[in-house]
């Protein structure tokens, strides 16, 4: 009997582990790929052409806050004062943007570590849903054992998810905060 527990139990371990590799990797996946795919047009949307030029020559203040708290993709990059598209240095009174600016590789960092950040408080949603969805699951299980069973696995399984968001999201945001 014990040896079958302890079969039982590694074979959980190993599906368990087999689960958190995909997700790793589709995770950083994804946010590699939207690191990619943001940076040209980023580059390109920031580029003199486009009327973000540092007319002042001084740093301003990004606005960080988005939809639900979420942190924007640029909230570690530093901005500079720009004349808005449009808009020319001769004009009686030029409107102004905080444009964010990428100097170097290192900027592009900051980026992908926001874009995952943005990604760790999805997780963190999504693991607060699965808990609910497993309240309901175990209130509805009727007293069967083995229903109930599923519905206390899922919950115990979302709550771990939910702590490992929210320690990498407390993570991430520490370093990229440091290197900012």
């Amino acid at each position: 009997m014990i040896f079958g527990l302890t079969g039982l139990f590694s074979h959980i371990k190993a599906s368990m582990l087999s689960k958190i590799k995909k997700i790793f990797i589709i995770t950083t996946s994804i946010s590699s790929l939207m690191a990619l795919v943001a940076a040209p047009a980023l580059v390109y949307a920031l580029s003199p052409a486009n009327g973000a030029t540092d007319t002042l020559g001084g740093t301003c203040p990004l606005t960080n806050t988005s939809f639900l708290g979420f942190p924007t993709w640029y909230a570690y990059l530093h901005g500079l004062y720009a004349l808005a598209p449009g808009m020319s240095p001769t004009d009686t009174h030029p409107s102004l943007i905080c444009a964010p600016t990428i100097a170097g590789l290192s900027d592009i960092w900051l980026i992908a570590a926001a874009i995952v950040e943005i990604l760790l408080r999805v997780a963190g949603l999504v693991a607060v849903a699965m808990v609910i969805y497993g309240g309901v699951q175990y209130i509805t299980s009727q007293g069967e054992p083995e229903q109930a069973k599923k519905a206390q696995g899922t919950i115990i399984n979302a709550l771990i998810g939910l702590v490992i968001a929210v320690v990498a999201a407390t993570i991430v945001t520490f370093i990229a905060g440091r290197f900012n």
